[in-house]
C-alpha cells in the first residue's frame, strides 16, 4: 500500500497509510461513502442495531464482532485503521425492509421540504426584486421631473462640473505622457553629463525643463479645478436626494 509521511509533531514523523480526508470531521473518503451506504464504525453501529431489534448493547456488540467488519477505512489525525460494520445485513428481512422504507420515505419528504423552501425562497426574491425596481424607477421618474424644474439650474452645473473633471482628467494624461518622456530624456542627458559628453550650459537648461515637468505633474492633485468641480457635483447630489426625501414624505 502506499505510504505517505504525515507530521505528527514539530520534531517526529510517522509513516502511515495514503489517504484522502474529506472533511475536518477527521475521515477520509471512503469512511464518508462508507457511512453514506448506512456502514458504522462498531461503538456507533451497537446502539442502532440494539435499538431496533431491542437486545441489550452487550448482545448487539457480540453479533456485529461474530458477523465480522464489512470493510475498513482511514480514519482520526493519524489515520488509524478502523472497522466498518453492516450492521443492516443482522437484520430480519421484514425488519430491513421496513427501514429502507422508512428511509426513502423520510429522503422524500427532505427533497420535498427543500424544493418547498427553495421555491419560497425563489418567491421572496422575486417579491423584494421586484419592490426594489419600482421604487427605483420611482425615484428615477422625481429626479427627471426635478432637473427639469426646480432643479434645472443645478443640473445644468453639474453638468458643468461633469464637463470640466473631463477636461481636467484630459490634461493629466497628457502631463503624465508628457513627464514620462522628460523622465527619459532627463535620465538620458544625465548620462552624458557623467561621460562628459555635454556642456554644462545644455546639462542646465534640459535639468530646468524637466524640473518644470516635474513641479506641473506633482501639483496635479492642488488643481483648484477640482475642488471647484467637486463641489458642484457634491452640492447637486445632495439636493436631489433631498428633493426626492421631500416628495416621497409628502406621498
Amino acid at each position: 500500500m502506499k505510504q505517505a509521511h504525515y507530521e505528527i509533531g514539530a520534531k517526529s514523523k510517522m509513516s502511515v497509510p495514503y489517504a484522502t480526508y474529506a472533511s475536518e470531521r477527521g475521515r477520509s473518503l471512503g469512511a464518508e461513502d462508507a457511512e453514506d451506504r448506512g456502514l458504522l464504525p462498531l461503538t456507533r453501529a451497537i446502539r442502532p442495531l440494539a435499538q431496533t431489534l431491542k437486545i441489550t448493547q452487550k448482545e448487539a456488540r457480540k453479533r456485529l464482532v461474530n458477523a465480522g467488519p464489512a470493510e475498513w477505512h482511514h480514519t482520526g489525525n493519524r489515520a488509524r485503521r478502523t472497522n466498518y460494520y453492516d450492521w443492516h445485513a443482522l437484520l430480519p428481512e421484514e425488519v430491513r425492509l421496513q427501514l429502507e422504507k422508512e428511509e426513502e420515505e423520510k429522503r422524500a419528504r427532505e427533497e420535498e421540504e427543500g424544493r418547498k423552501y427553495m421555491e419560497e425562497r425563489a418567491r421572496r426574491q422575486a417579491e423584494i426584486d421586484e419592490k426594489r425596481a419600482r421604487q427605483r424607477a420611482e425615484i428615477d421618474e422625481i429626479k427627471a421631473t426635478w432637473r427639469k424644474t426646480e432643479g434645472a439650474d443645478a443640473y445644468r452645473r453639474y453638468e458643468a462640473a461633469l464637463q470640466l473633471c473631463d477636461v481636467v482628467k484630459a490634461e493629466h494624461k497628457m502631463l503624465r505622457e508628457k513627464y514620462s518622456v522628460a523622465t527619459q530624456r532627463y535620465r538620458r542627458v544625465y548620462r552624458r553629463r557623467s561621460r562628459g559628453t555635454i556642456s554644462r550650459e545644455e546639462f542646465l537648461a534640459e535639468q530646468n525643463l524637466y524640473q518644470q515637468i516635474e513641479t506641473a505633474w506633482k501639483g496635479r492633485d492642488t488643481d483648484p479645478r477640482w475642488e471647484e468641480a467637486r463641489s458642484a457635483i457634491q452640492a447637486f447630489l445632495v439636493a436631489e436626494q433631498n428633493a426626492v426625501d421631500a416628495f416621497r414624505k409628502e406621498e
